[in-house]
């Protein structure tokens, strides 16, 4: 008999969870003022397109077009394709030593496919320069 409010309260909490963790994501700054009265300032979303396509963007070095990296990085694409929340960028680059000096340097190259026996040539590569 007992038991009857005790299962209503879990469904209950069960229903409220999600709503309660949603509420929670929301991003709050707590600022002080002067006489040391914490306000609470909710920061916007971006609302900018170029902001939000590029919020959760990351480019993938993956080599050469003929090559097998490349087409791994394009099935990593596909796979954790996320529509808004991520979007991973397949570049084409000069091979597989190139990958480690575009990810070191370039500009929107987050991450790179590398072979093992590329970090060896980069590392002769460095050395003779």
């Amino acid at each position: 008999m007992n038991s009857m409010p005790k299962l209503r309260s879990l469904v209950l909490l069960a229903a409220l969870a999600p709503v309660t963790l949603m509420l929670l994501s929301t991003e709050l700054c707590a600022q002080t003022a002067k006489g040391g009265v914490a306000s609470v300032v909710r920061r916007a979303p971006p609302q900018d397109e170029k902001e939000r396509m590029n919020a959760w963007t990351v480019g993938l070095a993956g080599g050469l077009l003929e090559g097998a990296p490349l087409r791994l990085a394009a099935e990593m694409a596909r796979v954790v394709d996320d529509g808004p929340n991520l979007h991973v960028l397949p570049i084409v680059t000069r091979g597989a030593t190139e990958n480690l000096n575009s990810l070191l340097y370039l500009r929107g190259v987050d991450t790179a496919i590398i072979n093992s026996d590329a970090l060896e040539e980069y590392k002769i590569q460095v050395l003779t320069c």
